[in-house]
């Protein structure tokens, strides 16, 4: 995501997948991290949530941020 030309429509494509997958995992991680009230295992949901959403904006705008 690096680079200052706009994403062709398979790597929107490929970014939205990827987030979509990301934000899956940070979703499932939480509930797991909340129902076993292990923190740490919510730290990092957090920040994979904050990465999925960085994916999902990137997908959603077409270029990088």
């Amino acid at each position: 995501m690096l680079r200052s030309k706009k994403f062709r429509a398979f790597e929107k494509l490929i970014l939205f997948a990827i987030g979509l997958v990301l934000l899956a995992a940070s979703i499932t991680a939480a509930f797991i991290a909340f129902r076993q009230a292990h923190w740490q295992l919510g730290l990092v949901s957090a920040g994979g949530l904050v990465v999925a959403i960085v994916y999902l904006c990137a997908a959603g705008r077409g270029k990088p941020l």
